[in-house]
């Protein structure tokens, strides 16, 4: 996916990327979110910055967690820890200690 021109590349968020990802038009995530439709495009365009009442919001419309709407959800990244949330515990634990052991110095 393209990345959006974002107006403020110092904090950038992605909503238009979950947005364009979810399929969802502007009116409908300003209308499942309760964010003005034109405070969403400003959103989008990072010439207003988003607050943590925004990304919750927003987060419930996508369903992911607030935080995901920092990043793209294309992020690589991003994916493999979507996918260890949705194993059972024990299995999380196991794939996190076996992630870590790629970042030990062997030195």
């Amino acid at each position: 996916m393209s990345d959006y021109p974002h107006k403020n590349a110092r904090h950038p968020v992605y909503i238009w990327e979950w947005r364009k990802k979810s399929g969802m038009t502007s009116l409908a995530v300003a209308e499942a979110s309760g964010i003005d439709r034109s405070l969403l495009s400003q959103l989008e365009t990072g010439s207003k910055r988003v607050n943590v009442d925004h990304l919750i919001k927003l987060s419930k419309v996508f369903k992911c967690h607030p935080g995901d709407i920092l990043r793209s959800p294309d992020d690589p990244f991003f994916q493999i820890s979507a996918e260890i949330a949705e194993l059972p515990e024990a299995q999380q634990k196991k794939a996190k200690k076996l992630i870590l052991t790629f970042f030990k110095d062997d030195s």
